[in-house]
């Protein structure tokens, strides 16, 4: 019976947590990720952009290793 009893404790500890979470998550939303390194935190959080510059540069090096590796007979990287 203890231990049921613990894990009701352990539910509601963890609601209450939950609602402290959310009410920081709604103060941090304007301020949008918070930790400068554009991840995705919660669900206040931005996602960051990846320019076009960038996305040529990603396409142009796996293009690369994948014809390296087509140049070698493998069929995976």
């Amino acid at each position: 019976m203890n231990i049921l009893q613990n894990v009701k404790q352990l539910i509601a500890r963890r609601a209450s947590l939950q609602k402290e979470l959310d009410k920081i998550d709604n103060l941090l939303a304007p301020l949008g990720a918070g930790n400068g390194a554009g991840l995705k935190m919660g669900r206040g959080g931005r996602r960051r952009r990846m320019s076009a510059a960038a996305k040529a540069k990603l396409s142009a090096a796996a293009k690369a290793r994948w014809k390296k590796a087509k140049a070698a007979g493998r069929s995976r990287l």
